[in-house]
């Protein structure tokens, strides 16, 4: 490693951190296609912006750190710039990459066709990426509200609630140690304590067997019908928003309380029309792509002669 300070502005061959100017030359053949034509690819990347941090003589810049975070999704990356640890270890893999690839320049690691390959299609890719995202934003509406109420109308069924239930359960496992008589008969000694005043709440974090009632005690809260256990749903479906009783499922015996129910019904355009929204942009974004990508579909695949045998060759080893 040379011992000289590493400055955060120089020309690099290498795809690393956001691309400040960036010249990708396609590749390009002779008109004869013929069997000598070549494909040349070309890339250069200055990176140039202001050191705000450095170790062990390799320095970066705010532009550096944008081409990491860039992998990190919008909505998580608050909770990694709340905590300064991992801010700092997001500084250090940053550096340590630009650290190790400022070695493998300088060993001339750039000069072997396999890494200039990786190099060179990384950048596409990113390239390739954010042509697709522009072309979708410059042909975006400004306003969507009318195609999301085509939406609304079309298909009005769609915009229909699901029936959820809500309950409190305390759970007899039905196995080798129990019968399924004997859990009735352990859920039919609870159901009268509950009678007598017992909280069935406390009663499930105590004694239910249901893994998950030491942490939710037993409730569930707005669970549609085709979650649960088919025979344990039909009976909530059987039962009165507060009455409690004794129900068979698959895992054992129940008891249990329904606590609500909410009943299927048509949303309003209003209660529905941000999905709509969102849904219609998307669709609208994805037919001006694909409006974009007809001009390279339309064109035929063209294989040079030999060219799969070259290929099975190169890479069938």
């Amino acid at each position: 490693m040379s011992g000289t300070f590493r400055s955060a502005s120089f020309t690099v061959f290498a795809f690393l951190g956001l691309v400040a100017m960036l010249y990708l030359i396609p590749g390009h053949a002779e008109e004869d296609a013929s069997e000598n034509a070549s494909v040349e690819r070309d890339l250069r990347i200055h990176l140039e912006d202001t050191e705000i941090a450095a170790k062990s003589g390799t320095r970066m810049s705010l532009l550096d750190l944008d081409g990491r975070m860039f992998k990190i999704p919008a909505s998580k990356r608050s909770g990694v710039l709340a905590d300064p640890g991992r801010i700092a270890q997001l500084m250090n893999n940053v550096l340590l990459a630009h650290w190790l690839a400022e070695d493998a320049r300088e060993s001339g690691l750039q000069q072997d066709p396999a890494i200039k390959a990786q190099i060179i299609w990384l950048a596409t890719e990113v390239l390739a990426g954010a042509q697709q995202m522009r072309i979708m934003e410059d042909g975006e509406l400004d306003d969507y509200s009318s195609r999301a109420r085509e939406l609304y109308l079309v298909n009005p069924d769609s915009f229909k609630t699901r029936e959820t239930l809500s309950f409190v359960h305390l759970l007899i496992n039905v196995d080798e140690r129990t019968s399924a008589a004997e859990a009735r008969a352990r859920a039919e000694q609870y159901h009268e304590q509950v009678k007598a005043g017992d909280n069935l709440t406390a009663l499930a974090a105590a004694h239910s067997e249901d893994p998950s009632s030491k942490t939710n005690k037993g409730r569930f809260e707005d669970i549609v019908p085709e979650a649960l256990d088919p025979q344990f749903a039909a009976a909530l479906q059987q039962m009165k928003v507060g009455e409690t009783g004794i129900a068979g499922s698959s895992y054992g015996v129940h008891l249990v309380e329904l606590t609500g129910r909410e009943v299927p019904r048509q949303e309003t355009f209003e209660e529905a029309k941000e999905q709509l929204v969102e849904q219609a942009r998307q669709a609208h974004r994805q037919r001006i792509l694909e409006d974009y990508l007809a001009e390279f579909y339309a064109g035929e695949l063209e294989l040079r002669d030999g060219a799969v045998e070259k290929i099975r060759n190169r890479y069938a080893k």
